[in-house]
């Protein structure tokens, strides 16, 4: 991360530029890893505004690599805003809404992954934007930081009856009457 601005000298806002990179960590061979680098850059803002709130932002573009054998989105735009309050309090609430926008709309395979149940993968599958808000409260205490939150998808959507067994929960969840 490079500061470009530091709010804390009196400036009208920090503002920053972040590069990560991830290494292929999992084992690509059991499947849990692409093998591949993804690579990503934000530019990030903030401000505190009185002594009491913090606001921040964040916008960038991330990089993925695609696993052999699919062909799948092979970056997003990545977004977030924030705010803490209050910003200098031991205790702080903390809300967050970030997300992603795939640069493409599907994942394709040509051929079909079996699972140890014998179940077969799609041979395409949807890829949808993600929006997430996340509500929390950090405790900062002589160096020490202690936080806990919850996050849940927006707009969140009832389970889909394409992926169950059992007709009459399939059925609950796309607002068919079950008969008793």
């Amino acid at each position: 991360e490079v500061t470009l601005l530091a709010g804390f000298r009196q400036g009208p806002a920090g503002v920053a530029v972040r590069g990560m990179s991830k290494g292929p960590a999992g084992k690509f061979d059991a499947g849990v890893s692409t093998g591949k680098v993804d690579f990503s850059v934000d530019g990030i803002v903030s401000k505190e505004a009185a002594k009491m709130v913090e606001v921040s932002g964040f916008g960038g573009y991330e990089w993925r690599g695609n696993p052999d054998g699919f062909n799948a989105p092979g970056g997003a735009f990545q977004w977030g805003t924030g705010v803490t309050f209050p910003s200098r309090n031991f205790l702080r609430l903390v809300g967050e809404l970030n997300g992603s926008v795939p640069s493409g709309s599907a994942i394709t395979t040509g051929t079909a992954l079996t699972g140890i149940d014998l179940s077969r993968s799609p041979l395409t599958s949807n890829v949808d934007n993600i929006t997430r808000a996340t509500l929390g409260l950090t405790l900062q205490k002589k160096g020490w930081f202690f936080g806990a939150g919850v996050s849940w998808n927006v707009p969140s959507r009832a389970p889909s009856a394409a992926f169950t067994d059992e007709p009459e929960i399939g059925r609950a969840h796309a607002g068919t009457p079950v008969p008793d």
